[in-house]
């Protein structure tokens, strides 16, 4: 995922680590005149797993969705800005204990506007097929940028008159309103899944209410019947700026 922030360009990319071959994902940087891509220097994340530009403050949010901490490096020098600790979180016990098949992967992504930065925490959504034991979990953590904030993250039930979407790389809000039909305080979550074959899987799009901690899968029409790559082949949100 590559972002073009002219003259200058930042993006996403899969780094293997020797001797390991263990591979994560790292953010890398080209200024004017470099010939090549530079990794951000930053010693705070272990990983990056999701990049975001904020224009009021000219700042890139690196995320590290492991640890959900995040470092904000300037656009212009890439020198850190700021680094912000994750939100206090006890992650159930029924979701870290229990079989490996019973166990939910939790996803976290962050979502930076002008006013707050928005941490939304689940289990990995189930798809057709799918069978688990375990509950699911959905949770919010704001950081009022207004304020200034002195107590740091809040745990919230209710993100005002806007949705979030995401996808495996990054997320943004939407205003919700009755012109667009996008459903307020909701997450729309884009997904793929392997469909009973190891080479093919099929896209989800999903709605998750915050209030009522419900789950509606949407319909997909003509989409339904494309088939893509598991595990790598993602679906990513584009809107596109009608003004």
């Amino acid at each position: 995922m590559a972002w073009d922030r002219s003259p200058h360009g930042v993006m996403i990319g899969v780094e293997r680590s020797a001797p390991t071959t263990r591979e994560y994902l790292c953010a890398f940087f080209c200024r004017p005149g470099d010939r090549s891509w530079s990794p951000v220097e930053c010693s705070e994340l272990d990983q990056v797993s999701s990049i975001t530009y904020c224009d009021c403050d000219g700042v890139f949010y690196l995320f590290d969705g492991e640890t959900r901490k995040t470092v904000g490096p300037y656009s212009e020098t890439f020198a850190v800005a700021s680094v912000i600790q994750p939100p206090e979180m006890l992650v159930p016990e029924h979701l870290r204990r229990g079989a490996p098949w019973d166990r939910r992967k939790v996803e976290s992504t962050l979502i930076v506007s002008s006013s707050d930065f928005l941490v939304i925490v689940r289990t990995h959504l189930l798809h057709p097929g799918e069978t688990v034991g375990s509950r699911e979990l959905f949770k919010a953590f704001r950081w009022d940028r207004r304020r200034g904030n002195p107590t740091g993250w809040a745990e919230v039930d209710d993100i005002d008159d806007r949705a979030v979407f995401v996808n495996g790389f990054r997320g943004f809000c939407v205003e919700a309103n009755r012109v667009n039909g996008v459903r307020r305080n909701c997450m729309y979550a884009a997904s793929s899944y392997q469909d009973g074959s190891y080479t093919k899987g099929r896209y989800a799009v999903s709605v998750l209410d915050l209030a009522g901690l419900t789950t509606d899968r949407l319909s997909l029409g003509n989409l339904g019947n494309c088939r893509c790559r598991p595990f790598w082949h993602w679906p990513s949100w584009c809107m596109p700026n009608l003004h």
